[in-house]
């Protein structure tokens, strides 16, 4: 943008504003979704002992957040959503318990 000003463009040309529509969009929309989505994966809980919707919920906002699925963050909040039964008895009876979001997932379905 600053080269086509440098050019001659003026700062009324059409393409100029367009330009910087798109760019802000870019720096500044996609920021605040992802921020909502941050919002939303640490208020998730699972809900009525539904782990399936609990865990696939949180897979996909995990996926928009870029959490990898070995990310100690992202089972720290994956934890966090689920009842402490269902965490204590992960911790009871698996030795060691698993240290990343997908095993702790397959061992709660089990």
């Amino acid at each position: 943008m600053d080269a086509d000003v440098m050019n001659g463009y003026g700062h009324d040309e059409e393409c100029q504003w367009n330009e910087f529509k798109a760019t802000f969009n870019l720096t500044y929309t996609d920021m605040g979704e992802l921020v909502n989505t941050e919002h939303e994966i640490k208020r998730l809980r699972m809900e009525k002992g539904d782990l399936d919707t609990y865990t696939a919920s949180f897979n996909k906002l995990a996926g928009l957040t870029r959490y990898s699925p070995l990310d100690r963050g992202a089972l720290a909040l994956f934890k966090k959503g689920l009842p402490m039964p269902l965490n204590l008895s992960i911790v009871q009876h698996m030795n060691p318990p698993p240290n990343n979001r997908l095993n702790w997932q397959k061992v709660a379905r089990e």
